[in-house]
């Protein structure tokens, strides 16, 4: 960080890499060369990525008290670490600079584990998926031959991942769209229908009627499409495999297996094998130990207790 008296101005669509959206100003020589050497070095120009106002953004002051630019910077490897640049213009000090803050974020908070999800792309399976790949490719790659020789280094480089990726996607989406659903054309059909009339303000009482008779149809639809599923997929793995195992766990929509098992405050079986163990060991205690005599009170003999006489029941 400091003053490199480079004026970096607006960033281009290439740098996208080391700069933000938010320039100010025109660029000069030495702002370009800033930019290279940021470039080499994967250095990001933090002042670029945050929005502010104009008067909020330069860091210098010509001495005519009209000619304003930006020159100071903050840089920096961990961009994923500064939330926020900002210029400070309340301090009384004999000097045309501008203090330049950044808000550091010193350690990293915590990813739920809810909200975390696997974004790494899949590789392509079947044979329809990897010719659809390399004709998507081919159609994306097109566009590059028109570059300029200066252009084919970074920004070669970053639209051809970018085709890459493109086409990866566009080919898994296509194979996802081609699987067979489990409900049919007719179910599927009463769906719609059913939303369209659910949409309707306000409902007669045909209407209501009509609801009323496509919540069964779609109800019983349903049911008929999945036993047809399970059917097939039994079917199917009977002819295959001579067996249903497979079908059946295929089929299955979830486990009945414990998943842990606590066995002290701080100790949890979380493996198959602890946990029968575990079970195994507290069954085994339990019906093993023998069964105790119940314990004796201290009560007074029959014996020692005197006999009530006549009398005292005749006052009483």
């Amino acid at each position: 960080m400091g003053d490199f008296n480079a004026k970096v101005g607006q960033p281009k669509l290439e740098e996208h890499r080391i700069t933000g959206k938010h320039g100010y100003g025109s660029r000069n020589q030495r702002g370009e060369l800033l930019i290279n050497y940021c470039l080499e070095k994967n250095l990001a120009i933090m002042n670029t990525y945050f929005m502010k106002k104009s008067n909020r953004k330069w860091t210098w002051i010509a001495p005519n008290g009209r000619t304003k630019n930006e020159v100071d910077f903050i840089l920096t490897n961990q961009k994923q670490s500064i939330t926020n640049i900002e210029i400070i213009n309340k301090i009384e000090f004999s000097s045309d600079h501008r203090l330049v803050r950044a808000t550091w974020l010193l350690k990293q908070p915590k990813k739920s584990r809810i909200n975390f999800r696997n974004k790494t792309t899949k590789s392509l399976q079947t044979d329809i998926e990897k010719d659809d790949f390399l004709k998507r490719l081919e159609e994306e790659r097109q566009p590059l031959m028109t570059l300029a020789p200066d252009e084919l280094t970074q920004l070669y480089h970053d639209r051809l991942i970018n085709c890459i990726q493109t086409s990866l996607k566009h080919s898994q989406k296509n194979n996802h769209n081609t699987q067979k659903s489990i409900l049919s054309d007719t179910t599927k059909q009463l769906i719609t229908k059913r939303t369209e009339l659910q949409n309707i303000r306000p409902k007669t009482k045909e209407i209501k009627s009509k609801l009323s008779d496509l919540y069964k149809k779609v109800s019983k639809s349903i049911k008929e499409d999945y036993k047809k599923h399970r059917e097939s997929k039994i079917e199917n793995h009977i002819y295959a495999d001579g067996s249903v195992k497979k079908a059946y766990k295929e089929l299955r929509t979830h486990k009945n297996w414990i998943p842990k098992l606590q066995i002290s405050d701080n100790n949890t079986a979380l493996s198959r094998n602890q946990i029968l163990e575990t079970a195994t060991t507290y069954y085994r205690k339990l019906y093993s130990s023998q069964e105790q005599e119940p314990p004796k009170t201290d009560l007074p003999s029959t014996s020692e207790v005197p006999a009530i006489d006549e009398i005292v029941i005749m006052r009483h």
